[in-house]
């Protein structure tokens, strides 16, 4: 989910940055105005099959906007399809021939960090992004969470604190949010950071602080995350030992 949620945000970033930005060849004037009239024809962008056709259910121009969006919250994704990447995934079952059909034979054209790398966005045409990731996650090495940060501060100019948020988390696996939290009940870190985040917490030093409309109503929802556990303790425990994840 985090992988094509970040894949989709990229190709829609720049599909808007190439339509508002890219002067009309045939009248010198800013492509904006034609973007509700139809398709915008294309001009000098760069390659990796044209940001993956920037978006083939878009019809060639924007029918959403990155900065329609309160924040990316991306948790645990494989962002850098990377040679190692590949290696880890078949150390733990999932063969490189079954992920290039997955890819679509094409790991370059579906990896978020480059297309990120290529496309020429800029933090400025996207919403705050919150990347989030344990430090026990099997599934996904944690480093993949630093490769998209550094990817962000470096091709789109993205300043940790402001545009990003990263953190790591001690203890927490591919699946903690999702299965092992809820399942033990309790305060669970990870989750409240992305309700937090997920209702425009402002990203300052390490922690997610929120706005002051906000604080009612994400209250709320972390009274929810905050519920009786379903299982003891230490049968949460017990299988987050042994899970494959």
């Amino acid at each position: 989910g985090a992988h094509l949620s970040a894949l989709s945000l990229f190709r829609q970033a720049a599909l808007v940055r190439r339509c508002t930005q890219a002067p009309d060849a045939a009248s010198g004037t800013d492509a904006a105005a034609d973007v509700a009239n139809g398709p915008v024809a294309a001009t000098a962008s760069p390659s990796l099959a044209e940001i993956a056709e920037l978006d083939e259910h878009t019809a060639g121009y924007p029918r959403w906007d990155p900065l329609e969006l309160c924040a990316f919250v991306g948790v645990s994704g494989p962002y850098s399809l990377s040679a190692s990447l590949v290696a880890h995934f078949r150390a733990h079952g999932l063969h490189p021939s079954l992920l290039d059909l997955i890819m679509e034979k094409d790991l370059a054209r579906n990896c978020p960090v480059a297309v990120l790398e290529a496309s020429g966005v800029r933090a400025e045409d996207m919403p705050p992004i919150a990347l989030l990731q344990g430090d026990a996650d099997i599934s996904v090495p944690m480093e993949q969470c630093n490769a998209l940060g550094d990817a962000l501060e470096r091709f789109a100019g993205a300043r940790a604190g402001e545009d990003l948020f990263l953190r790591i988390y001690r203890g927490e696996t591919h699946t903690s949010p999702i299965i092992e939290g809820p399942m033990a009940g309790g305060r669970d870190v990870l989750t409240e950071d992305i309700v937090k985040a997920t209702y425009g917490a402002l990203w300052w030093g390490t922690e997610l602080e929120l706005d002051e409309s906000a604080e009612a109503e994400v209250a709320s929802a972390l009274s929810a995350v905050e519920a009786k556990p379903l299982l003891p303790r230490f049968v949460v425990s017990a299988a987050r030992a042994i899970a494959p994840f």
